[in-house]
Order: structure tokens, then C-alpha cells, then sequence
């Protein structure tokens, strides 16, 4: 026994992780049961989002198993599923009379480290309700996110971020050809396409996408974008967010780790003198900054 759990993995969980989380039940026994489980699930994982800081680019619930596409800021994933799981098998085992674990001790869970592997595991989550019965229409699995991805006027959740995995596509439908189309769809290239389908505003722009695009750029894990790493990539993410107004100071300090909204304009002020003689950061700025179109 002790030697079993010496060889459990450490979980890898840096701040502004991107993780595909999956789980299913003990003896994989059915986690829905019927409708209000499902929406139970749902609603517990709002309230999870809501507590932890949580975004959820893609979900899918399948009947003895759930899939989530995870994003982090503060590193807290562990903390988050397990509330999660224990909030929802309370309310389960509660409601059905059951008693004992519903779900397997330890939920799975794999960090996205590149934009290839978003964009294919966004496909993979998507297409899972077609083990079930692959003549139905994947836009009609009710349970699933990837009808909030083909339709613009369906109101998502609010803890629900398309606009990222949406930006690997031209539009909605590149996006549904990619996910409902054949297998050798995946071998096309990715590509930011931040179109006029995908909203762009503050609003609708999360820092994930910051991230993983300075992270693509620089040919880099998300884990090195922070202050202690010294290579000046935080200070690109930070640069950028403020001169496209997409967050304040404080909201950066806050989501980066600083200790206040000066400390990020220094680092902000910092930035700028380095892009002055680093050819290698002014070439990550361009970048990033040519695909957010904030060059002209």
C-alpha cells in the first residue's frame, strides 16, 4: 500500500493551467442517472467555478463518466474537483438512497501544453456521445457544450469560455466541420483566426488565451510565463493586456501574481525598455500582438 501511493504521480497544476479533467464512477456505474442529475452536475460545477475562479472551455457528460476542459488560474485544480466530486455525490446518493463512493478515489487529469493539443482534445470531448449512438446528431447531445459552440444565439453559461477554442477557426461552421467532419480533419494546421464570429471585447477574452498564445509564440509550456522565470514573457502578457484595455492593472496583479496594480506597471514600464534591445521578446511581442490585432 505504501508502496502504491509512493508511486502515484505528482499532479502537475501550475497558475493559468489549462487541463483536460476526466472521471468516472466507482466500478463505472452510472454517474446520471436521469435529467435532474445532470442539471444537479451542471449546477455544482458553477458553483465550483464561481468558488475557486474556475473556466470551463468544454464539458461533456456521458453516463458513467464527465469530461472538462479546465481552465486554472491559481493552480487549485485538485481543490476544485474534489469539492466537486463531494458536492455532487452528496446530492446524488441523497436523492437515490445510495450510500458508499460514487466516484473512482483519484479524477484524471492531463495539462495543455499547446494549442495542437487543445484544439484536438476540444474534437475529442466533443465526439464522445458518438460511442453511444453514432447516428445521432452530436448538436443534440443536450449534455455537452459543442451545441453552444454551432449555435451564436444560444445563452451559455456563464462559466463557459468558447472564444478560445472558437479562435483556432475561421468560424462556426470550420469549427463543426473540424468536430463532426472525418478523422483527417485533425492533420490540419492550427492557426489563430480570431474572426468576426468570435467576440473580441474585454469581456469575452480570457487571460488563457494570452497565455497560450505567448506560449505557442515562444515555443514554450505556460508554466514559464511567470515572473521568476526572468525571461520577460509575463511582462509580454501583461504589456499587451493593458494596451488592448482587456484588463486593469489590479486585475493583472491579481490574476499574475503581483503585489499590486504598481507593481504591474513597473513590470508593464520594465517590458517595454527590454523590447528596445531583446530581438528575441520584441519578436513574442509582434507576434502575439499581429494575432490579437493589436499591430496595425
Amino acid at each position: 500500500m505504501q508502496g502504491e501511493a509512493m508511486s502515484r504521480l505528482h499532479r502537475l497544476d501550475p497558475e493559468h493551467g489549462i487541463h483536460h479533467v476526466y472521471s468516472r464512477g466507482t466500478r463505472r456505474w452510472a454517474l446520471f442517472i436521469d435529467r435532474l442529475d445532470y442539471q444537479t452536475f451542471l449546477h455544482r460545477l458553477g458553483v465550483v467555478c464561481h468558488r475557486y475562479g474556475i473556466t470551463i472551455h468544454a464539458f461533456c457528460l456521458m453516463g458513467n463518466h464527465f469530461h472538462l476542459v479546465v481552465y486554472c488560474q491559481d493552480g487549485n485544480i485538485s481543490a476544485a474537483l474534489r469539492d466537486l466530486k463531494s458536492l455532487y455525490a452528496r446530492r446524488h446518493n441523497d436523492r437515490h438512497g445510495f450510500s458508499g463512493p460514487l466516484f473512482e478515489s483519484r479524477f484524471g487529469s492531463k495539462l495543455v501544453a499547446s494549442y495542437e493539443y487543445l484544439r484536438t482534445l476540444i474534437r475529442y470531448v466533443h465526439r464522445n456521445p458518438l460511442a453511444i449512438d453514432s447516428r445521432n446528431p452530436l448538436v443534440a447531445h443536450e449534455w455537452s457544450s459543442h451545441r453552444y459552440f454551432v449555435e451564436a444565439t444560444l445563452h451559455s453559461p456563464e462559466w463557459l469560455d468558447t472564444t478560445l477554442p472558437l479562435s483556432f477557426f475561421n468560424d462556426r461552421r470550420d469549427y463543426r466541420l473540424f468536430v463532426e467532419g472525418p478523422e483527417a480533419l485533425r492533420s490540419q494546421p492550427v492557426r489563430i483566426a480570431l474572426s468576426n464570429d468570435v467576440p473580441q471585447d474585454r469581456g469575452d477574452t480570457a487571460l488563457s488565451t494570452l497565455l497560450l498564445l505567448v506560449a505557442a509564440v515562444a515555443r514554450c509550456e505556460v508554466a514559464d510565463i511567470r515572473a521568476r522565470k526572468r525571461n520577460g514573457l509575463i511582462g509580454v502578457v501583461m504589456l499587451i493586456a493593458t494596451d488592448l484595455g482587456f484588463y486593469t492593472a489590479r486585475e493583472l496583479a491579481d490574476a499574475c501574481n503581483f503585489s499590486s496594480a504598481s507593481a504591474v506597471f513597473n513590470a508593464v514600464a520594465q517590458t517595454r525598455h527590454r523590447l528596445s534591445y531583446d530581438e528575441s521578446l520584441q519578436a513574442v511581442h509582434l507576434a502575439t500582438a499581429s494575432h490579437l490585432g493589436a499591430m496595425p
